[in-house]
């Protein structure tokens, strides 16, 4: 953006200061969180605005621009070529998955949260299919590949200005997402640590009623992600790398639980006819698009490997100390099952 309207030292500058300039961003959306869900709010409310404007003015003053013989000759590759594309920029989606993390917080949850995400899928995909359809219709492939993103190919068919404030709107776009991860990952911690499957210290709130402890360790790994990985595109792949790894087992738990849990399935308050195949498919797909991306990110996925390796030593080590109450009741009823079975034999 700033190499475009000729401000080349500016563009230097953020090029050689761009960790601390990614930590200070990161910090600054920790200060947010931290300061409560209404403060969280406001900022996301007005982020989403200047980039819902931004996609609104590319998508308007693009559509005229759009060639029917650009799309024929851009339809290159096969469905595989589409799903590695896919694998990449998956983190892109993980905004549907923090209305659900963030459920405890939402009023009437049963009816919103189902409504959200439905809502937000559908509008998310309709808005991706015409920034799709403005990119690829106006310009050639070879340009656009040349291009290399969005807001450079807006610049090679709009007015100077709008292709500047699309710019703007597409680090805004970036940025966006630091809010929503920082909050989705510190409730799930604060709900593990209220379940005991990470130390309780982690559900203390702060004054603000946010789990302060979460929010501050949460960041503290994205920080480090950042020291680890100075290449943007690397960063983004130990995310997505770690959220598909997730979703695959969440998609298995949703698979198992009525199975193995019925007494939680049956205290669930949102069950969909089918459920068992939503998962089965999730798993697939998920699975899928997580050994597509390792092919071509095998540092990174070592590095998750890793991190959850460390995970799993530390759990292990603590056990003892965060027990869930259902398996402590659980082992009691095996207890008492032992109990009666040795009874029964010495009554023989």
């Amino acid at each position: 953006m700033f190499i475009a309207i000729g401000m080349n030292g500016v563009a230097q500058w953020v090029t050689a200061y761009q960790i601390p300039i990614a930590i200070t961003i990161v910090v600054s959306f920790l200060a947010i969180n931290y300061f409560g869900v209404k403060i969280y709010g406001w900022v996301q409310d007005i982020m989403f605005f200047i980039l819902l404007a931004g996609i609104i003015a590319y998508i308007v003053f693009g559509l005229p621009h759009v060639n029917i013989h650009y799309l024929q000759s851009s339809a290159r590759g096969n469905f595989m070529d589409i799903m590695k594309a896919t694998s990449i920029i998956f983190f892109s989606y993980i905004g549907f998955a923090a209305i659900a993390d963030a459920g405890g917080e939402v009023k009437e949850p049963k009816k919103n949260l189902p409504k959200g995400i439905v809502i937000s899928v559908l509008a998310i995909s309709a808005i991706y299919i015409l920034v799709t359809l403005v990119t690829y219709g106006s310009q050639s492939l070879d340009d656009i590949m040349q291009a290399g993103n969005v807001p450079a190919v807006a610049m090679l068919f709009l007015p100077s200005f709008i292709s500047l404030f699309i710019s703007f709107t597409a680090f805004i776009a970036l940025v966006s997402d630091i809010n929503p991860s920082i909050l989705a990952t510190s409730r799930l911690t604060f709900a593990w640590s209220k379940d005991r499957v990470v130390p309780k210290k982690l559900s203390e709130l702060s004054r603000y009623h946010t789990p302060k402890w979460t929010l501050l360790l949460n960041a503290g790994i994205a920080i480090l992600i950042i020291a680890l990985f100075k290449d943007f595109i690397e960063a983004i792949d130990v995310t997505t790398i770690a959220i598909l790894l997730t979703y695959s087992m969440v998609a298995i738990t949703a698979f198992v639980l009525p199975l193995k849990r019925p007494d939680i399935w049956e205290k669930t308050q949102v069950k969909y006819k089918g459920m068992w195949l939503i998962a089965l498919v999730g798993f697939v797909t998920t699975f899928l698009l997580l050994g597509l991306i390792i092919q071509t990110s095998i540092v990174q996925f070592m590095v998750v490997v890793l991190w959850v390796a460390v995970g799993a030593v530390i759990y292990y080590v603590t056990l003892t100390k965060h027990q869930l109450h259902w398996r402590i009741a659980r082992e009691a009823k095996k207890g008492m099952e032992e109990l009666e079975s040795k009874i029964i034999e010495k009554l023989k």
